[in-house]
Parts: structure tokens; C-alpha cells; sequence
């Protein structure tokens, strides 16, 4: 009976397509606008920005990893942002919002995470946090959500306890979105605060997408400045042009604390 009742809703009621609105069988996407399974694994891989190459050094790190030290131990990203349809459901996950698409986006995330990391555990997964004037504009925390929906599907992290209020975004001049990739840096630099209670823990940090990494470098060393032990990086999706940014992002960050990272 419950069956023919739910046959009969979905004649009334059909699932669609949550990007293209096309009728479908199953939910959430239909196969057109679905982003591919998993990106980035290959035969060799970075140890440090999971960058795919087969020119790495005997600690297994690639060349720019090696002349431009990150602040964080490691990052795992799902996709590239140049992937098939990533971009369209990104945008659309956060913008619109979709709690639905994000569900998805973790759902791949919980599989992929033990292959990405190992036995490595943490002490405290961190979510980016989200500027306060982004968060009246969209009413969505996604990077908090994302965190929140991965330790309920993920065995690896269900035991890791969240905190969200071990880093404060202060706020941005200028939304990042809308500067060029070179000004983005500047506009992100003391955008961060970081409370004590991360000394000594193992953190992963959990962002949505990295462009030019200036956001997720400078909330990664505002973890390590307050005590953090080690900070691992999980996100969705990697932009191109990360890789062309590291090098003066590393120029500019050392010149401004007046250090070497690595």
C-alpha cells in the first residue's frame, strides 16, 4: 500500500533535477549537471596541495610545495572548480541556498575522506567562518553546515567535535568576489581572529572552494599563531589559479610576519 502510495505522489509530485529542474526518477540531479564522483586522485599526488604530478622529492611534496612552504600540513580538495558542471552547482549550493545540494556535496565528501587523509584524527573540525554581512545576505553558513553534515554521515569525523567559534572573520573591505585575483590578498590579510582554545589540536579546517588560497592562508596560520598543533584543509573544489597564486602569496605573507614557512 505505502508503495502505491508513494508512486502515486511522485505522478503528482516528481522529483527534479535541483540545478536544471528536469523530471526525475531519482533524487537530486539529474545526470547532465551532476559533477563528476571524485577529482585530483592519480598515481601520484603532493603530499601537502594534492597537486597531480610525477616530479616529486623524497618527502613526496611537488616543486612548488617545496620552494613555497603552505602554513597548513595538507589540503584535499573533491573537485576542480574547471570540472564538468562544478562551478553551476557550487554557485547554486551556496547562493541559493541549497541545503539539499550540500547534502550531496557531503555525502561524496564522507566517501572520499578516508582515502584522502588515512588513520589521520583530529581533535576539532573548524569551519571557515563566513563574513557576517555574507551570512545576512544568504541566511546560510555553508562551510558550518558542511561540517555539521559531514560529522552526521562521515564515521571518520562522527566522534570529532565542531568548533565554530575558533575562528572570527573580522570582515572584508571589499567583497573577494568582486576584487582580481592579485587584490585579494591584501583584502584578506587581518580578516581573521582566533581564539586559545585550538592550542595544542590537531584541526581540520573546512572551506568550500580555494581560488587563490589567500582566505584559507591566513585563517590557517591565524589557527597555527593561537597554538593549533597541526591544521589539515578539507574543501570542495580547487580553482586553477591557486597554483599561479602561491608563489606571491608566499612572497607577501612572509614579508608581512617576517618568517619562513616549512
Amino acid at each position: 500500500m505505502f508503495n502505491i502510495l508513494q508512486e502515486a505522489g511522485r505522478l503528482i509530485c516528481p522529483y527534479r533535477c535541483l540545478l536544471c529542474r528536469k523530471r526525475l526518477a531519482e533524487r537530486y540531479i539529474c545526470h547532465s549537471c551532476r559533477p563528476p564522483e571524485r577529482s585530483g586522485i592519480c598515481e601520484y599526488n603532493c603530499i601537502v596541495c594534492f597537486t597531480s604530478t610525477n616530479e616529486l622529492d623524497v618527502s613526496e611534496r611537488c616543486n612548488l610545495c617545496a620552494l613555497f612552504p603552505l602554513p597548513y600540513s595538507r589540503v584535499r580538495y573533491l573537485w576542480n572548480y574547471s570540472d564538468a558542471n562544478v562551478a553551476s552547482f557550487i554557485t547554486s549550493m551556496k547562493y541559493a541556498p541549497s541545503p539539499a545540494l550540500l547534502r550531496y556535496a557531503c555525502k561524496h565528501l564522507a566517501l572520499a575522506l578516508p582515502y584522502y587523509f588515512g588513520s589521520c584524527e583530529w581533535d576539532a573540525l573548524v569551519p571557515m567562518p563566513i563574513a557576517r554581512q555574507h551570512f545576512r545576505e544568504r541566511g546560510f553558513d555553508h562551510c558550518f553546515q558542511i561540517a555539521k553534515t559531514l560529522k552526521r554521515c562521515c564515521s571518520f569525523v562522527s566522534t570529532t567535535p565542531i568548533i565554530s567559534s575558533a575562528l572570527t572573520h573580522r570582515g572584508y573591505k571589499y567583497a573577494q568576489a568582486s576584487l582580481p585575483h592579485g587584490e585579494r590578498i591584501k583584502n584578506v590579510r587581518y580578516s581573521f581572529k582566533c581564539a586559545s582554545l585550538v592550542k595544542e589540536l590537531k584541526v581540520l579546517l573546512i572551506d568550500d572552494v580555494i581560488t587563490t588560497g589567500a582566505t584559507l592562508h591566513f585563517a590557517a596560520q591565524a589557527l597555527l599563531d593561537a597554538g593549533a598543533q597541526t591544521v589539515d584543509v578539507l574543501a570542495l573544489a580547487k580553482a586553477p589559479v591557486w597554483q599561479e597564486m602561491r608563489a606571491e602569496l608566499y612572497m607577501r605573507s612572509t614579508k608581512a610576519n617576517g618568517c619562513r614557512f616549512g
